[in-house]
């Protein structure tokens, strides 16, 4: 008989106590497995995506938060900033490109973001390239300025500065004050909506759609106001991909909007944030110095805000990872355990081994693979079985943390797992294999 065919047959005999002990380890496995593909899915949804924003500008109140509302989409924007900040930040010499933003709308369970055509200039990542090269289909939304501004000089705010003015320098020379190309009648809003939306719901360019009023989506606007779909932009697998946007001047037109969009206990307009690149050098951190001394703003560092949420997520996933480690180590202990105890039943079945020319290694090594068979098939199927709880758990995962898991995502340490399993098995297994080694051959065949 072979060793491979001897260990087969002892893992036949015991078949139950050899499943049992498998089983503990495909739950440590399993939990392992989970915790790395969920760890994967999180450094992708908010390391990746938020590679190319430099300063998130909003209300007072937590930057974390502002990051995570203004870039992710995940959270509620802590408040209003004053929308002057807006223009004199286009206007600052340290800024490339500002992009306001304003929420308060959803369309279907999917948040609307008010901007303007800032957000299709080619140094806002996402998604990569200029005007309509950021789209699948159709064409960027028109952003009439010149609405804007009578919009908010009808709602009796002081801008600080002429209208007109306002956002004149744009890279492409085209008159966005202009809104011959666009009728300013509400029933021409226009919008563009992600790659996620026009997938899930099954918008197409030409469609109209309204949004309710509320981020999380609500109440109908008081009166009816439609937008039509103008383009949708490429994928991007980022919160991108799950915004309907809209113009700017389109949100603060609605009734609804105007009593929200101001300051409280102000008649001074604002928005959620503004997204800031500043040019590049010394610019960001001359940005960062002189807009931290400002009490009515919020500033965040997109990338070190990034960095304090992985150390805080990064805690809380070693604790879990430990756990699960844990679960581990006792199941490779039970196969210890296990094969130390059936020894004293396979003294006599040793002892005859031995007696027809069985060398002790040869012995020892039965023993030491059976161990690593045991905990080989427990990882394996600890393996298989943490994708499928992944796939299980997907839908919930992002409704609370607001992504979804791949549960057919292979990650690389899913192998060193593995090995490191098995090798524990064979550790594990050392113990009961010198007890089969010093096995006494004599006292083992004498008749009971």
């Amino acid at each position: 008989m072979t060793l491979l065919g001897l260990v087969w047959r002892n893992l036949q005999l015991r078949a139950l106590s050899s499943t049992l002990t498998a089983l503990v380890v495909a739950l440590g496995t399993m939990l392992v497995t989970a915790i790395l593909i969920l760890q994967a899915a999180l450094a992708q949804h908010y390391e990746a995506p938020g590679r190319g924003y430099g300063i998130v500008v909003g209300a007072p109140g937590s930057a974390l938060q502002l990051v995570l509302s203004a870039i992710y989409h995940v959270d509620d924007a802590p408040g209003l900033m004053p929308m002057r900040v807006w223009w004199e930040l286009e206007a600052d010499d340290s800024v490339a490109l500002a992009v306001p933003y304003a929420v308060g709308d959803a369309f279907r369970g999917y948040r609307v973001v008010a901007t303007t055509d800032a957000f299709f200039d080619r140094r806002s990542p996402q998604p990569a390239g200029e005007g309509a090269a950021k789209l699948a289909e159709g064409r960027p939304f028109h952003f009439d300025r010149a609405r804007l501004d009578a919009t908010l000089a009808a709602l009796g705010a002081e801008l600080g500065e002429d209208p007109g003015h306002v956002g004149e320098d744009h890279e492409d020379g085209e008159d966005h004050r202009d809104g011959e190309e666009h009728q300013g009648d509400d029933d021409r809003f226009e919008a563009v909506v992600g790659a996620e939306v026009a997938r899930a719901l099954g918008v197409r360019v030409g469609d109209r759609i309204e949004p309710t009023h509320g981020v999380e989506g609500g109440r109908v606007h008081d009166e009816e106001h439609l937008w039509e779909v103008v383009g949708i932009l490429k994928p991007t697998d980022t919160a991108v991909d799950r915004l309907v946007l809209i113009p700017l001047d389109s949100f603060f037109a609605i009734e609804d909007h105007r009593g929200g969009a101001l300051l409280p206990g102000t008649r001074e307009p604002g928005l959620s944030a503004v997204l800031v690149f500043p040019r590049p050098g010394v610019h960001k951190v001359m940005l960062l110095s002189r807009l931290n001394r400002r009490p009515e703003i919020q500033v965040a560092d997109v990338h070190e805000e990034v960095r304090n949420l992985f150390a805080i997520v990064g805690s809380v996933d070693v604790l879990f990872l430990l756990v699960a480690i844990l679960v581990v180590v006792v199941g490779v202990l039970s196969v210890l355990v296990a094969l130390y105890n059936s020894m004293n039943e396979r003294r006599r079945e040793v002892a005859i081994l031995r007696a027809i020319g069985a060398p002790r290694r040869w012995v020892l090594g039965s023993v030491v693979t059976e161990a690593m068979a045991i905990t080989a098939l427990g990882a394996l199927a600890g393996v298989a079985l943490g994708h499928l709880l992944v796939a299980v758990s997907a839908s919930r995962v992002e409704a609370t943390a607001g992504f979804r898991p791949a549960a057919l995502t292979f990650v690389p340490a899913e192998l060193a797992v593995i090995a490191l399993v098995v090798v524990g098995g064979a550790l594990a297994g050392l113990g009961p294999a010198w007890k089969a080694y010093r096995t006494d051959v004599a006292e083992n065949l004498r008749p009971t």
